[in-house]
Parts: structure tokens; C-alpha cells; sequence
């Protein structure tokens, strides 16, 4: 029996770093707010399963077989969520977005190559949201060190906003501006890194 899109995880390290459970006491609170953009975002894939099945089937069932175009739908799946999220909650991230500006990104090299490089995608989508959202992106930018990583967000980024003007839509073949950047850069990573 196929469990596709059957469950929502919420990992209980959020709740366990909340100071107690009396929600008028949190609702100030960062860990609380950051609980709640959790349930928001996780939710809203459970509504986006719904809207764009075949997206997500195929995300789901290319797990063990990860392609460009699977992981090129999964990073604009999350796009669509994070946007979603961070419209609503637009807490703290500047320490997200500083870790992958002084290098968070590149400490995955010792992963194995293709991985390491799609976990640093998504990665990205994260922080370009978040800085998108801020409208402070140009501030972590110049806290860059590496050319080759700018020119990549550059280019993730305008491919993602380009495919989501196309929405709505329910074919990974939409994602193809998306692949087209990671096809590129994967191999221009390799060759600087790998």
C-alpha cells in the first residue's frame, strides 16, 4: 500500500526547545512563531499535494533515483511552500541567511557529489525566499566570498520566479528552467570543487 502523501512530520525538536505549553505565555515567542511557520509550511504541502499530485507523486517516487528534473520540481515544491510560509511568518532568519552566506553551503562537500550539490539547491530556495521576503538579500550577498555560488542563486533565483509565473500547472516538465540551472551548475561546481 502506497503511503504517498499520507502523512505530515513535524520534527519534536521544535517543541522541545519551546519554555512551556501555555500558548498565551508563547505567542511572542521566536521558537513558538518558528513551531507555527512549521505547521503552516508542512500544511500547505499537504494543499499543494492536492493542487499538484503528479509533481509530488514524482518527487516521492525518485527518492533512491534522484533525476534533475525530480529534484528540479522538488526545489520548486518548496519555493511555492516557502513563499507560502514566509509570507506568514517573517521571523528571524537572520542567522539562516548569515550561516549560508559565510559558507553553510559548502560544507556539505564531503557528501557525496551530486547530493551535496542538490541539499545546497535546496538550501538556496530557502535563503532566497527568506531574503526575498526581508528584502534584504543585497546585505547577505556581500557577505558572499565565492563568485561562482552568487552566480548560482542569480540564476536559481530568476528561474524559480519564472516558473512560478506559469502556476498553475501540475508537469515537472514546467520545472525545466529550474533543471536547466542545476544541469549547469552542478557540472561548473564540479569542476571548481569537486
Amino acid at each position: 500500500m502506497e503511503d504517498y502523501g499520507t502523512r505530515i512530520v513535524i520534527a519534536e525538536r521544535k517543541y522541545r526547545q519551546l519554555p512551556c505549553l501555555d500558548i498565551r505565555k508563547l505567542k511572542e515567542e521566536d521558537t513558538f512563531k518558528s513551531v507555527v511557520s512549521t505547521l503552516v509550511h508542512e500544511m500547505g504541502h499537504a494543499t499543494d499535494m492536492v493542487r499538484m499530485p503528479s509533481m509530488y507523486r514524482q518527487v516521492y517516487h525518485s527518492k533512491e533515483n534522484m533525476t534533475s528534473e525530480s529534484v528540479a520540481t522538488m526545489l520548486f515544491l518548496e519555493y511555492v511552500a516557502n513563499l507560502r510560509t514566509d509570507a506568514i511568518y517573517t521571523g528571524e532568519h537572520n542567522t539562516f541567511c548569515l550561516q549560508v552566506a559565510k559558507g553553510m553551503w559548502n560544507k556539505y562537500r564531503d557528501w557525496p557529489p551530486e547530493f551535496a550539490f542538490y541539499y545546497m539547491a535546496k538550501i538556496s530556495v530557502y535563503f532566497l525566499v527568506r531574503t526575498s521576503i526581508n528584502n534584504n538579500r543585497d546585505y547577505y550577498l556581500k557577505q558572499l566570498n565565492d563568485k561562482l555560488f552568487s552566480d548560482f542563486l542569480e540564476a536559481l533565483d530568476h528561474a524559480l520566479v519564472q516558473t512560478y509565473q506559469c502556476l498553475p500547472f501540475d508537469d515537472s516538465k514546467k520545472c525545466f528552467r529550474i533543471e536547466a540551472v542545476l544541469n549547469e551548475y552542478i557540472y561548473r561546481f564540479g569542476e571548481k570543487y569537486g
